[in-house]
Parts: C-alpha cells; structure tokens; sequence
C-alpha cells in the first residue's frame, strides 16, 4: 500500500492493522517498504502487509 497524506506513519500502521484486524480472524504484520518516507521528508510511505497466522 501506498500512503500520501500529512499524519504520522504510526497512524498509517495503526489503521492498516486496525481494518485488516475487522476483516480477517489472524493479526497482520506491516512493514514499512520503499526508497521513501514522510518523516524523512519524502512525499509517501509504502507498507507491505502480511497476515499472521
């Protein structure tokens, strides 16, 4: 997933966790990917999700 907005990326996870936790039985694990970051500047986050088993 690919998130362009102006909040932290914690809340980025959080919410990521928070609806795949609504939709599926197993915990989801979020990763942060990509060669940029808005706390270091950039202009999105990109997150890779895993479920959990």
């Amino acid at each position: 997933m690919v998130w362009e907005n102006p909040y932290p990326c914690e809340l980025d996870q959080g919410l990521i966790r928070g609806v795949a936790g609504k939709f599926a039985d197993s915990s989801v694990h979020v990763q942060e990917v990509g060669d940029e970051c808005r706390a270091d500047g950039g202009a999105r986050c990109e997150y890779r999700e895993e479920w959990v088993e």
